[in-house]
């Protein structure tokens, strides 16, 4: 999941609905793939506490040294590969020459690295796969002096053992070219087995900064979302500001109640009577005396379509002195409300009390 490029795909949505749907899609699936890591780290942090290749510590200094090693073995194949491929492929350029000269030695050393690996590599016992790549190395690169040893000694040699020469440089050649990548192949694989450790931390490390990434965007989302619900929240804010002077010029006094608003779907005037009821639902809790706090809570669940809370908002907004007066409230709060996270805060307004009628 490209969580930037999901996070401006968000900022660049100016549709209320489609916005909200596509940050609930992409907090869905952060959130599936944060489990998913979540649970490979508990694995590999639990792997490193049980099998920790602490024999390895005591090798890591040559680390540096296989590697150096396989590079040089590697580079010296080049032109062995490329004399012997000068002779079977005359025709060809030589840049053709080179390029599958340097293909041959590396895919001979790839090869061996993998096989290696798969036959020797145990990770319970790590610094048993390093000697066995080591013994095979060994054997390799003696295979490889002998065969250097030929093709030295016929340039010195007497014209005695011409004969000889004749029939061992050839075969020297091919076994030298041969037995330098396959060692190279063996003490890569033994550099692969002592760069366990740190790429299992390094992969450890990946992941905790992978979960924290999808935790600061799952934030964001929340951010954002809290964002668009204090939009409505504001709307609701500027019709208790134009209401409270209205009402404070005088009113009527019925029973007080504790009311919660639950913003529903809202119909349009066009509709049946049926439909064209309240778009509010009010619940009010048994009176207490005394009791004159109202609160305005605006659902900002998925259950309510967008646009009809927006005209539900807008239609408590245009009748907001009414509701003040019907209630007698002295106090006027108003917030949101949602099925999971705690209630956002909540802002109150004192409302000044209506002049007495007589």
């Amino acid at each position: 999941m490209n969580l930037n490029k999901e996070k401006r795909y968000i900022e660049e949505t100016d549709h209320v609905g489609e916005r909200r749907e596509r940050a609930e899609e992409a907090h869905q699936a952060a959130r599936s793939e944060q489990d998913k890591t979540t649970e490979r780290l508990q694995k590999l942090e639990a792997d490193r506490e049980a099998n920790p290749m602490a024999s390895l510590a005591d090798q890591q200094r040559l680390y540096g040294l296989f590697v150096l090693l396989a590079a040089v073995l590697f580079a010296a194949d080049i032109p062995i590969q490329y004399a012997l491929n000068s002779v079977a492929f005359a025709k060809l350029a030589w840049f053709v020459l080179i390029v599958i000269s340097v293909l041959v030695a590396a895919g001979l050393g790839v090869m061996v690295e993998v096989a290696a690996i798969a036959m020797f590599f145990d990770s319970a016992r790590p610094r048993r796969t390093v000697r066995l790549c080591k013994i095979w190395a060994g054997v390799t690169g003696i295979f490889s002096a002998v065969a250097g040893t030929v093709l030295l000694f016929s340039r010195t040699a007497t014209g005695e053992v011409v004969d000889f020469l004749v029939q061992a440089v050839p075969v020297s050649m091919w076994i030298l070219g041969e037995s330098l990548p396959i060692a190279a192949g063996f003490l890569s694989a033994a550099a692969w087995t002592l760069g366990a450790p740190g790429r299992r931390d390094h992969q450890i490390a990946g992941l905790k900064e992978r979960v924290s990434e999808l935790g600061r965007f799952m934030d964001w989302l929340d951010r954002d979302k809290q964002k668009h619900a204090s939009s409505v929240v504001t709307m609701i804010l500027v019709g208790c500001f134009l209401a409270l002077p209205a009402f404070s010029m005088g009113g009527f006094a019925p029973p007080t109640a504790v009311t919660l608003l639950s913003f529903a779907a809202v119909a349009d005037s066009a509709q049946s009577p049926a439909r064209n009821a309240p778009a509010t639902q009010t619940v009010s809790n048994a009176p207490k005396a005394g009791s004159k706090r109202c609160l305005v809570l605006v659902d900002v669940t998925e259950s309510v379509d967008p646009e009809y809370r927006r005209q539900a908002v807008y239609r408590l907004t245009e009748t907001l002195p009414d509701f003040l007066a019907a209630f007698n409230c002295t106090t006027l709060g108003a917030g949101t409300f949602a099925d999971e996270g705690p209630f956002s805060p909540v802002s109150e307004f004192q409302v000044t009390p209506p002049p007495l009628q007589r």
